[in-house]
């Protein structure tokens, strides 16, 4: 996974654009492709299909093991509490 990150990194630096740009283009918000590019972390397979997408990787269907370690992170984040600040 995390060679699509670096992928998408060197690509969004070739280009010459920011962080805030790229994650417009690939359609994911700022604070998740920065957490990515700083390695804190495995994308979704939702946000790792928009990356390959974006880098123009063939898109190749999910293995059951993906499958599981995205539902694993889901369910992980449903069940960590979360501080609401207004």
């Amino acid at each position: 996974m995390m060679r699509i990150i670096k992928k998408a990194a060197a690509k969004r630096r070739k280009l010459g654009l920011s962080i805030r740009e790229a994650s417009v283009l690939v359609g994911v918000s700022f604070s998740t492709l920065a957490r990515l590019e700083r390695n804190e972390g495995g994308p979704s397979m939702a946000v790792a299909r928009k990356i390959q997408v974006w880098i123009g990787e063939k898109l190749s269907p999910a293995s059951p093991e993906e499958r599981i370690a995205d539902l694993e992170r889901r369910v992980k984040y449903l069940e960590t509490p979360h501080v609401v600040t207004r």
